[in-house]
């Protein structure tokens, strides 16, 4: 919190490099949203607390969604590695969110849920696979290990698998972003 903190005061020191500051401030945010809503220690609670706990871990996955597209969409000049790992964090918010629906939800909705989000991690696979060899001990690397076993899996299981792999598995590193920018209103007038 403190390492965001200083990120903004910079940005705000130096306008030149404000977008960067906030760029990489936005990424530790998302990092530090998911650390929350995956201690152990709200996991861990009785049946009458699931109710405040899917609401904080339902919370920080929306706030993560919406900061890696504001990282994806709002600045210049990103870098497709960069777009990598942001993807990579998206994908880490909707494994959180398929978390806490399927342990909410009963019937045949939470299969769709499933087979939709092994469909994204797929899919992630396909887009990015020049990218894989970089991102080894991720979250995307232990789940395209475990993809065999979640397949056939039924969605309780999916799901412990995925709190347990998102916790164990290794945040990747964003590379500075040099030339990334915050557009202002006068580059959307001139264009």
């Amino acid at each position: 919190e403190f390492t965001i903190r200083d990120l903004q005061r910079f940005g705000e020191l130096q306008s030149d490099l404000a977008g960067m500051a906030d760029f990489s401030a936005a990424y530790l945010r998302c990092q530090l949203l998911l650390i929350k809503a995956l201690q152990e220690k709200l996991w861990n609670v009785a049946a009458p607390l699931y109710v405040k706990q899917n609401a904080l871990a339902l919370a920080a996955a929306r706030q993560i969604m919406e900061e890696t597209y504001k990282m994806e969409f709002m600045y210049s000049n990103v870098e497709h590695q960069q777009v990598v790992i942001i993807h990579h964090m998206r994908l880490q918010a909707k494994a959180l969110q398929l978390i806490v629906t399927v342990r909410t939800t009963r019937g045949v909705e939470p299969l769709g849920i499933c087979e939709k989000f092994l469909q994204e991690v797929d899919c992630f696979q396909r887009c990015f696979i020049s990218e894989l060899p970089h991102m080894q001990g991720s979250f995307v690397d232990k789940l395209l290990d475990l993809m065999p076993r979640l397949v056939t899996s039924k969605p309780s299981e999916v799901v412990k698998i995925l709190r347990v792999t998102l916790r164990q598995s290794n945040f990747l590193r964003l590379p500075l972003p040099e030339k990334v920018s915050i557009p202002s209103i006068h580059s959307f007038i001139h264009k």
